[in-house]
């Protein structure tokens, strides 16, 4: 799979796909050696059989899986992937938890004016 990675993207899923992509590649599987040639600068332009014979390591198979999603290197994916998952884990002040709940507990006009002062609008 290339393409832009998902919303919420898995580390511990892109690893397995860098360990099946590895083991893909020592039981030389035709199938993929497009990906590698590809996505690995060390092999693109080698004929197919010379990439399922060449020497391909995990980190081959872990740089295959960054370039495919548009990363330079396994390390800035995974940096990238840290990065976004502990934004997305950010606590939720007291404060606005204690807004919102208040916000639902209110009915319709009364929801919406105290919406628009905690917006300043």
């Amino acid at each position: 799979m290339s393409g832009p990675l998902p919303a919420q993207p898995n580390l511990r899923q892109l690893k397995t796909r860098a360990k099946d992509l590895y083991k893909a590649h020592q039981q030389a599987n035709p199938e993929v050696v497009q990906r590698i040639a590809n996505y690995h600068p060390r092999l693109s332009g080698l004929p197919d059989a010379d990439i399922l014979e060449v020497g391909f390591s995990l980190q081959d198979a872990q740089l295959v899986i960054a370039r495919e999603h548009g990363f330079p290197s396994w390390p800035k994916l995974t940096a990238y992937i840290a990065k976004s998952t502990s934004s997305q884990n950010v606590p939720f002040p007291e404060e606005a938890a204690t807004l919102v709940r208040g916000l639902l507990a209110e009915e319709g006009a009364q929801k919406a004016a105290v919406l628009l002062t905690v917006l300043g609008l």
